[in-house]
């Protein structure tokens, strides 16, 4: 029993306008998602946005109440989760606590009947793909856990799923085994090559390892695509606000007629100029009312911006300022509000001083606020 790169193929997932009610509750409402054979997935969204929900429906652990669920091109809604050739790994490692590594990775083989031999090479295969080929005698109280995690996808592997449901996986490591375990489950994946469906709330980990993201929001998608696409074309204003640390800030105001090409947006303290492209954009949208989202590193101090051209300008008192080596995020109030702006290190300004600053305008996002859609 070989733990085979794609021994006997993958699965792709199907959800079509699934929904799911807790009594009055709306869990998931029309999702439909298509996750291909052998990618790697994100569903990513606040707590309680139905992620978990959706993961756990997948596996045969909640019914759905309408709509219909496909793995492999099956129709899976009516079919047992033992049935269902998939394998979960949860935020909890729920590793039996008397039992050696070796026993805990072998247990679910042992209860379909696999025989020893094959269990043997199994558990000894995973092991050493996972790097703790020599922890087997151990028990899970004697590893760290990051091991135990290893030790609770080490059980996963050996059932050869064609496809891996993971939640939270590593909610519970600190920060610098959370980075490295990324690493090492991106490698597992690249080397099996199996259909991974992972749920997280951290967006750092769904840029970094998802091949294509899914954002969800009180049950509903919002959007899916590849990181770049979901940061630097989100569909609408939840997803530009909810992607990205520091956050997306978020300008509203009216739109008036600025010369023959120019549209200027009334924001106070700071209003924004738009020309060209993005004025043509306003104009056929229709919009009276305009949302502008400004991520931190599209701000920069004016006294190193130079002639070129700037969507805004204005001034601002710097309330706090945080240095990270090699950037600074400093806190700027403006009329009551605060923004925040990614500078660069070698030229950061001082808590308590007023500057100046402009707004870079070729990565301005526009958004219709009575819509939230992006205006495209």
């Amino acid at each position: 029993m070989r733990v085979h790169p794609r021994a006997e193929g993958s699965l792709s997932i199907r959800f079509d306008q699934v929904s799911k009610y807790y009594g009055d509750v709306a869990a998931l409402v029309e999702f439909s998602l298509e996750v291909d054979d052998g990618e790697f997935m994100v569903l990513l969204g606040p707590s309680g946005c139905g992620k978990t929900t959706a993961l756990r429906i997948l596996a045969g652990l909640e019914e759905l109440d309408a709509g219909e669920l496909y793995i492999g091109g099956r129709d899976v809604a009516d079919l047992p989760s033992r049935d269902r050739d998939i394998a979960m790994v949860f935020q909890n490692y729920a590793l039996y606590p008397h039992m050696s590594v070796y026993d805990n990775i072998a247990f679910g083989l042992r209860m379909r009947k696999i025989g020893r031999r094959d269990i043997d090479s199994a558990v000894h295969e995973a092991t050493e793909l996972l790097g703790i080929g020599s922890l087997l005698k151990r028990k899970p109280g004697q590893l760290s856990g990051g091991q135990r995690q290893r030790v609770a996808l080490g059980r996963a592997i050996v059932r050869r799923p064609k496809a891996f449901l993971m939640d939270e996986p590593l909610s519970n490591l600190d920060a610098k085994l959370r980075s490295q375990t990324r690493i090492e489950l991106i490698r597992l994946h690249r080397r099996l090559q199996t259909t991974v469906l992972y749920v997280t709330h951290d967006q750092v980990e769904a840029m970094t390892m998802g091949r294509r993201i899914a954002v969800m929001d009180r049950g509903r998608l919002q959007q899916v695509g590849s990181p770049d696409d979901i940061y630097t074309r989100p569909a609408n204003m939840f997803v530009a606000e909810f992607i990205g640390s520091p956050s997306m800030s978020m300008f509203h105001g009216a739109v008036r007629e600025a010369g023959q090409e120019a549209l200027s947006v009334d924001v106070p303290a700071m209003p924004f100029v738009l020309h060209g492209a993005q004025a043509a954009r306003v104009r056929a949208h229709g919009a009276a009312e305009l949302a502008i989202g400004v991520r931190p590193e599209h701000i920069e101090r004016a006294d190193g911006y130079g002639e070129r051209p700037a969507a805004s300008a204005f001034s601002a008192q710097v309330d706090v300022v945080e240095s990270l080596g090699n950037e600074v995020h400093a806190t700027l109030l403006i009329e009551g509000r605060s923004i925040v702006a990614r500078l660069a290190a070698d030229n950061p300004p001082r808590s308590g001083e007023t500057a100046r600053f402009v707004i870079t305008p070729e990565h301005l996002l526009l958004f219709d606020p009575a819509t939230g859609r992006r205006i495209e």
